[in-house]
């Protein structure tokens, strides 16, 4: 019988998808219960009567409503987890922006195809424009030169650092307002 640590969870062994998948579904109802939580706290709160019993309602609201929207959102997340894998499974292995992409669009438009195939298309469309636009931003983000490290100096050599000029770095402490860490004020005319 093979020993497991507490703070290993069961399913760490799994492999690959398996393992993904539940770590998603997982992600998804705490995710849930968090913004689930809030949010219901933040209605029952605006919703009860004025009086001593505001927070009393708000946790009612809470034990009722939140549990489920927790469960939605973890089979949403399981959904696209599994959509995700079957785009890339399709796709040839392909692992790209695209798959999230389609996983989105299509758990979204399943999510609500019991409301009809207009509200399902409509929903594919919306989230697969936000997803779009997700991967886009992160894409943009990775790619920011601020954000990207510099790449590593030659062999053995350390990167020259800019010489700072610490009395006039320390100016706008000293009371000179026009410099700040070493960059003087531009004034515009």
């Amino acid at each position: 019988m093979v020993r497991r640590r507490r703070d290993v969870p069961w399913y760490y062994d799994l492999p690959g998808a398996r393992f993904h998948f539940l770590h998603e579904v997982g992600e998804g109802f705490v995710f849930g219960a968090v913004a689930g939580s809030a949010f219901y706290f933040l209605r029952g709160l605006r919703s009860s009567p004025s009086g001593g019993g505001r927070l009393a309602c708000a946790a009612s609201a809470v034990r009722s409503n939140a549990p489920c929207f927790a469960g939605s959102v973890g089979a949403f997340f399981g959904l696209r987890c599994g959509f995700e894998k079957a785009v890339s499974l399709a796709r040839g292995e392909k692992e790209d922006h695209w798959n999230w992409i389609a996983a989105m669009a299509t758990s979204s438009a399943l999510c609500d195809v019991r409301q009809g195939a207009r509200v399902a298309a409509r929903s594919a469309l919306v989230w697969g424009a936000f997803a779009a636009l997700a991967e886009g931003a992160m894409i943009a983000l990775d790619n920011h030169p601020v954000l990207v490290p510099p790449a590593p100096a030659a062999e053995g050599r350390r990167p020259a650092l800019p010489d700072l000029d610490y009395a006039t770095a320390a100016g706008h402490l000293h009371g000179d307002p026009g410099v700040l860490l070493g960059i003087p004020a531009t004034h515009c005319d």
